[in-house]
């Protein structure tokens, strides 16, 4: 289990861990989803936790949205072969994004202990995606697809 992410399972505890590094974070996200989807008008975000196979909470937590909705792309990364996703693979392509770009920034930024977390968390999402998706084959292969 990783340490660093030990006490941030929910939005909640990440803004008490990065204190007002969480504003980038939020304004990435949110700002990314509209980007991505023509049809994002905001949405409630879900905290989630993953549990491992024998019940124990992993540390960390992702993104899900409070809809059950599809979600049409503005536009076809990497000629993808799809123009929508599902509700929870949407979510999970922003926040596995914004956590790529904004761990980044951070450390142009010489935000170092936030650009860690933030890492943290990207790599959390890619070590349970299965898990998350429900070992959905096309869910999942959209996923990888929109983010590669």
């Amino acid at each position: 289990m990783n340490e660093m992410l030990k006490g941030i399972n929910n939005l909640d505890e990440l803004l008490e861990k990065l204190g007002m590094d969480y504003i980038i974070f939020e304004q990435n996200l949110f700002s990314l989803a509209r980007h991505f989807s023509k049809n994002y008008d905001g949405a409630i975000w879900e905290s989630n936790i993953v549990l491992d196979e024998n019940g124990e909470k992993i540390n960390g937590f992702y993104l899900s949205l409070d809809d059950n909705k599809e979600y049409l792309l503005r536009n076809s990364p990497n000629e993808l072969m799809f123009n929508s996703l599902k509700s929870k693979t949407f979510a999970l392509v922003v926040f596995s994004m914004t956590t790529n770009y904004v761990g980044y920034k951070f450390l142009e930024l010489g935000k170092t202990k936030s650009a860690e977390i933030i890492f943290e968390l990207n790599h959390f999402i890619r070590n349970n995606i299965e898990i998350i998706l429900d070992e959905d084959e096309e869910e999942l292969v959209k996923f990888f697809k929109f983010i590669d």
